[in-house]
C-alpha cells in the first residue's frame, strides 16, 4: 500500500518526474562513454540529489518568515544647566554717620534646569564687613544682605561656610522659569546699621561676594 501512496506522489509532482527521466538520460550517457552501469547509476542519482536541492532553495520564499512589524527606538539627551551670572553695580555705599537701608548693589541671575531642583549660597571674602582697602588702616563697616526681597542676613562666618540663599526643590512652581535661557533674575540690597557707619575713617571700603549654584 505504501507503495502505491507514494507512486501517486510521484505522479502528482511534475519536477520530480523530470528529474527522474533527466537522470536516466544522464545514466544512458555515462554508459555510452564506457562507464559501467553501477558507476552510471551512482553518479545519475547523485545528480538527481542535487538538482532537488537546488529546486527547493530556489523555491524558497523569505516572505513566509519575514517580519510584519519592527520598531525604532528614538532617545535623546538634555544636558543638565546650572549658572549663575552677577552683575556689580558701581556704587558709592555713604559711610557718613547715617543708616543703610536697601541699597542695591547688583544682582544675579540664575539659570537652571536641573530635574530635583539646586541650591543657590553665597561667600563673603570679608565675613560680612565692609574693609577698608588702605593698609594703613584696618577699619571696617558690618552690613547685612538682602537676597531677592527676602530677610537681610549677616555674612559673618561665610568664608568658611557657605550661606544658602536660596533652595528650590522639585516642587517649586517656579522652577521652570529659571530653566529658560534668560533665567531668574534676584536682586541684591545691603543694609548698615547707624551705629556701625559712624566715626569711620574717609576711603574706599570693599568685600567680595561669591554666588555658588550646585543641584539637589
Amino acid at each position: 500500500m505504501n507503495n502505491v501512496v507514494s507512486a501517486s506522489l510521484v505522479e502528482k509532482s511534475p519536477d520530480s518526474h523530470l528529474n527522474q527521466l533527466s537522470a536516466r538520460a544522464a545514466c544512458r550517457r555515462l554508459i555510452a562513454s564506457g562507464l559501467s552501469i553501477r558507476t552510471a547509476s551512482a553518479i545519475s542519482r547523485q545528480l538527481m540529489v542535487a538538482s532537488l536541492s537546488v529546486g527547493a532553495v530556489a523555491t524558497f520564499s523569505p516572505s513566509a518568515v519575514a517580519d510584519t512589524t519592527n520598531t525604532i527606538r528614538l532617545s535623546g539627551t538634555v544636558q543638565q544647566v546650572l549658572d549663575v551670572s552677577a552683575k556689580e553695580l558701581t556704587i558709592e555705599v555713604p559711610l557718613d554717620y547715617s543708616a543703610i537701608s536697601n541699597l542695591n548693589v547688583g544682582s544675579v541671575t540664575v539659570r537652571s534646569n536641573a530635574s530635583n531642583g539646586y541650591k543657590l549660597t553665597v561667600t563673603s571674602a570679608n565675613n560680612g564687613v565692609l574693609k577698608k582697602t588702605d593698609s594703613s588702616n584696618s577699619s571696617s563697616t558690618p552690613y547685612t544682605l538682602s537676597y531677592d526681597g527676602a530677610a537681610a542676613v549677616s555674612l559673618s562666618g561665610t568664608a568658611e561656610t557657605p550661606l544658602v540663599v536660596e533652595n528650590k526643590t522639585s516642587t517649586n512652581t517656579d522652577l521652570k522659569a529659571c530653566a529658560t535661557s534668560a533665567g531668574c533674575s534676584r536682586s541684591l540690597t545691603i543694609n548698615v546699621k547707624e551705629s556701625d557707619a559712624n566715626n569711620r575713617p574717609a576711603g574706599l571700603y570693599r568685600d567680595t561676594l561669591m554666588f555658588n549654584i550646585i543641584a539637589n
